[in-house]
C-alpha cells in the first residue's frame, strides 16, 4: 500500500502540473479547446497522453500506480471492508475521470468551422512536453523505479527508522520511541 501510494503521488506530481502548463497556452477556458486538434496537434496529444494516463489506461505510469494500488489492497487480510470500499472509491472516481477527460478530447477534435482557437507557441508548451517526457521514460525505466519505491516505501513504513532519519538529533531522546 505505501508503495502504491508513493507511486500515485509520483505520477500526478508530474501528470497535473503538466496539464495546468497547457491551460494558458489555450486560454483556460474549454471553449477555446473546440477544434484545437487542427490548430495544434502536437499540443493535443500532449493532453491526450496526460489524460490516459491519469485515467490509468496501459501501458502509461497511471495504470501501474493505480494497479499497485488495487492489487495491494485486494492482497490485505484485515479489515477487508475498508479496502474493497477503497478499490470502489477508485474505480468510481478512474470512471468520473474518464468522462470529463473524454468531453475535452471530444472538444479539441470537433470539426466546427465557425471557431478557430490560436495556435499555443512552442514555448508555451514545451514545460509540459518536458513533463510527458518524464513520464513516458518512467514506462522504460519500470523496473529500476520499482525498485526505488521498495525501498523508500520500506523507509517509509519503518517508523523507528523514519524518526531517525526525520528529527534532529536532539529530540530524538525526547520522544522514546522503542515500536
Amino acid at each position: 500500500g505505501v508503495i502504491a501510494g508513493i507511486a500515485i503521488a509520483l505520477h500526478h506530481a508530474v501528470a497535473k502540473p503538466a496539464l495546468f502548463m497547457l491551460t494558458p497556452a489555450w486560454g483556460g477556458h474549454l471553449k477555446n479547446l473546440v477544434n484545437a486538434a487542427p490548430v495544434s496537434m502536437p499540443s493535443a496529444l500532449l493532453f491526450l497522453v496526460l489524460a490516459l494516463s491519469l485515467i490509468g489506461i496501459p501501458p502509461l505510469p497511471g495504470f501501474w500506480a493505480k494497479l499497485l494500488l488495487v492489487m495491494g489492497a485486494l492482497g490485505t487480510t484485515e479489515n477487508v471492508g475498508w479496502y474493497q470500499m477503497a478499490i470502489a472509491v477508485v474505480l468510481i472516481a478512474t470512471v468520473i475521470k474518464t468522462a470529463y477527460f473524454l468531453r475535452i478530447v471530444r472538444l479539441m477534435f470537433h470539426q466546427q468551422p465557425k471557431l478557430q482557437p490560436t495556435k499555443p507557441r512552442t514555448h508555451e508548451i514545451a514545460p509540459a512536453w518536458a513533463l510527458v517526457a518524464i513520464l513516458l521514460i518512467s514506462i522504460l525505466a519500470l523496473v529500476p523505479i520499482s525498485k526505488e519505491l521498495k525501498t523508500v516505501a520500506a523507509d517509509a513504513a519503518d517508523r523507528k527508522a523514519y524518526i531517525n532519519k526525520t528529527l534532529p538529533p536532539e529530540w530524538r531522546n525526547l520522544n522514546n520511541v522503542e515500536s
